[in-house]
């Protein structure tokens, strides 16, 4: 966790690349902690080779995890594999087809190959989804407490 708060909140590379050695040094090692290393560290850092093995090695021991799963496909088009990531995301959809950032993920992945007939589908299917939620009756009132 060490690494992640170096990563997300200090904005720390070295200190999260320490921390992130030290947390994966020796087994048992999370299927977790590998994401976390794979695409908040290594995938930031432009390491794109490396985030696809450890995030590949964490989907092997959580296959359900589908935020990791949706997350390997920014890694995998790093590193040049187009095709492996629109298979990834195909392969969530099968567990779970309104998994919400699926369908945002699918549209990213056709338009940057071209394909915008493809691509155009994907944020039109989040509209239902968003509508799904109740609406505030009131706006939110912030409080003086001075």
């Amino acid at each position: 966790m060490l690494g992640l708060v170096a990563a997300l909140y200090d904005y720390d590379c070295t200190e999260a690349g320490r921390r992130f050695q030290l947390a994966t040094a020796c087994e048992p090692v999370s299927a977790q902690v590998r994401y976390y290393y794979g695409f908040y560290y290594l995938f930031t850092v432009g390491r794109y080779k490396e985030a696809v093995e450890r995030q590949e090695q964490a989907r092997k021991e959580d296959p359900l995890n589908l935020l990791s799963r949706v997350q390997l496909m920014p890694s995998l088009r790093a590193a040049g594999r187009y095709a492996d990531a629109l298979s990834e995301l195909h392969k969530v959809r099968q567990l779970d087809e309104n998994f919400s950032p699926l369908s945002f993920l699918l549209g990213i992945v056709h338009a940057s190959q071209g394909n915008f007939a493809e691509a155009a589908p994907g944020p039109l299917k989040l509209q239902p989804l968003r509508n799904s939620f109740p609406a505030r009756s009131a706006p939110i009132r912030m409080e003086d407490n001075t």
